[in-house]
């Protein structure tokens, strides 16, 4: 019984966590193009690119 609720508790908490990363990183996303509207628009656009860029390949 113990184990099965471990388990349970283990597949809901990596599903949060990858709904978490999500959240987090399109809040990231947002943040960084509203500074992005602030500053130099041009080169922190390309620092996100390649950053998204290098999340997306692991």
């Amino acid at each position: 019984m113990h184990t099965e609720l471990i388990s349970q508790l283990f597949s809901v908490s990596t599903h949060d966590i990858n709904f978490y990363y999500r959240g987090i990183f399109s809040f990231l996303a947002l943040s960084t193009f509203q500074t992005a509207t602030k500053f130099k628009f041009q080169t922190l656009r390309d620092d996100f690119i390649s950053t998204f860029l290098k999340l997306v390949k692991y």
